[in-house]
């Protein structure tokens, strides 16, 4: 799958300014966050991956929620308008610089 705002296919660096490209660094958006204001080097971009990697950990973390009467609540992948839910990727795992990849926090 192409990058749905600059366009690249899988496998290569996102175009300059993508608002969908992750900051190695911090997993944020590049775009946004304070690593990526002069540039990454090359060799350090994450490549567009065909899927957004925020999407891809809430899978893989099974994180997921629907809305309900009284807001949102958490469930399962298959029910019926399920969408991802980064807001819990971001609280219970954080970014490791070192691997690229959203890891569990350890538990207090």
């Amino acid at each position: 799958m192409e990058c749905p705002v600059c366009g690249v296919p899988a496998g290569r660096w996102h175009r300059p300014g993508c608002g969908w490209e992750q900051c190695p660094y911090c997993g944020a958006h590049v775009i946004g966050c304070p690593c990526g204001r002069r540039g990454l080097p090359l060799d350090d971009r994450i490549p567009w991956s065909g899927v957004c990697p925020w999407v891809a950990a809430c899978r893989e973390f099974g994180f997921f929620e629907r809305s309900a009467a009284h807001g949102w609540v958490a469930c399962r992948s298959d029910e019926p308008g399920s969408l991802p839910d980064i807001r819990r990727l971001l609280k219970h795992c954080h970014w490791d610089r070192l691997s690229q990849h959203f890891v569990r926090r350890e538990a207090a």
